[in-house]
């Protein structure tokens, strides 16, 4: 193939391109085979496991159950005592009743039945599959039973923060549950500042469905946008005005999760703003591909 490309397109300019489209090709595929190779095997689906680890993500309230991604130490298989994987991203469930077993600790030990992470075969939608496959979710299961007593561990700075930021909104959840407690449309409003869509009652379900808005319950890019323009707007055109904007940004980017939409809308934002504000020579495509190589 290389021998059958014209001499010409090996001017200095055309050889980056194409040395650039090979190594995001090299990186794709090797993030792809990775996570491929960390995917439970099919052996040790439905046979009881032990997990250790922490909760990574809040728990979202459904109709029978909770779910929250928690992410393992350890995932050891007590009937041939083999330890399957290490550090790796679950998704676990569990039931109303064993709510109250998972409150104050940092490290937990649970018995659990795990299966690989699948999605309905649907042609129409997205699919779900995919979703968890992005998410680097490499089983999903349901919580048996859970160990008593604390483990005792070192954690990264990473880890710290990650359940740090969790712990803050879980608290800041149930003070909104306390807050909110009787109004109507609680749940729509517990949506729009911590991005927690559980809580939204069947009626607003429908009416989001029917009026094809329920793409606004999702904390994304909109609401980022919405929030750092209107500061924006008020603030004066500073520095100061800039770093407290971005500051701001960031602390509601948490709130909602660090959801990939939100950071990515952030990064765009504030090299929005550093234009907008005349602090760089404004340009038509010097911003955005500034903000697309930041995302990326």
């Amino acid at each position: 193939v290389v021998l059958c490309i014209p001499r010409s397109i090996f001017h200095p300019k055309y050889l980056l391109v194409i040395i650039f489209i090979v190594l995001g090709h090299v990186y794709a595929s090797f993030e792809a085979k990775t996570q491929i190779s960390s995917i439970l095997p099919l052996e040790f689906e439905d046979v009881s496991m032990e997990v250790t680890g922490y909760f990574c993500s809040m728990a979202q309230k459904g109709e029978r159950n909770y779910r929250a991604d928690f992410c393992t130490l350890s995932i050891f298989n007590t009937e041939s005592h083999k330890q399957v994987t290490g550090k790796s991203r679950i998704k676990l469930y569990w039931p109303h009743s064993q709510a109250e077993f998972l409150v104050g600790q940092k490290l937990y030990r649970f018995k659990v039945k795990l299966k690989q992470p699948r999605g309905v075969l649907n042609p129409v939608g997205n699919s779900y599959e995919q979703y968890l496959f992005q998410k680097r979710i490499v089983a999903m299961g349901s919580i048996l039973s859970v160990f008593p007593g604390h483990i005792e561990t070192s954690f990264s700075p990473k880890r710290t923060v990650t359940q740090e930021i969790v712990s803050i909104r879980k608290n800041i959840s149930l003070h909104l549950d306390e807050v909110l407690s009787g109004l109507e449309h609680a749940g729509l409003l517990k949506a729009l500042l911590l991005g927690e869509r559980s809580g939204i009652n069947k009626s607003d379900n429908q009416v989001l469905s029917q009026t094809g808005t329920q793409h606004l319950m999702a904390i994304s890019g909109l609401h980022i946008g919405v929030i750092l323009m209107l500061l924006y707007r008020f603030l004066p055109k500073s520095r100061r005005s800039l770093m407290l904007i971005a500051l701001l940004g960031v602390v509601y980017v948490a709130l909602v999760g660090f959801s990939t939409s939100a950071q990515r809308a952030w990064v765009m934002c504030v090299i929005a703003l550093i234009y907008l504000m005349g602090f760089k020579r404004a340009s038509l495509w010097q911003p955005f591909i500034l903000g697309l190589t930041a995302v990326l």
